[in-house]
């Protein structure tokens, strides 16, 4: 999320977030360190301050997954090794398996091992 970088081009301190959000300011140093998650409407909270939209306040491009955002935010490149374990970071089992098709399609080009691994995957 770009919580911090959103704040300090509006010149606004950790406190005063924390104050117009009516929580402490260790809970919003939470939220920038990324330990914690702000629910749905806290995010809507900040992006109406930042006249922002929830994908510019999250780093989250348009047309990219949840899979695509949290690997960025992760540093990790999208293989078919990593994926499974961040879609369960992201969602529950059962939706996670709705959006495991089209990722893995998208990128199954990128993954040398690709049939072998997907096979495994399915056996689990």
């Amino acid at each position: 999320m770009k919580l911090k970088e959103f704040r300090k081009q509006n010149n606004y301190t950790q406190e005063s977030i924390a104050e117009f959000l009516s929580i402490t300011t260790a809970s919003y140093q939470r939220y920038e360190a990324g330990t914690r998650q702000p629910s749905i409407g806290t995010l809507h909270r900040l992006c109406d301050l930042y006249h922002c939209d929830m994908d510019e306040l999250t780093g989250r491009l348009k047309n990219e997954s949840a899979i695509e955002t949290k690997a960025k935010e992760k540093d990790v490149p999208i293989t078919i090794g990593n994926l499974r374990e961040t879609l369960h970071e992201i969602l529950s089992t059962e939706f996670a398996s709705k959006l495991l098709a089209p990722v893995i399609e998208k990128h199954k080009g990128d993954c040398p091992g690709f049939r072998k691994a997907n096979n495994n995957a399915d056996r689990d």
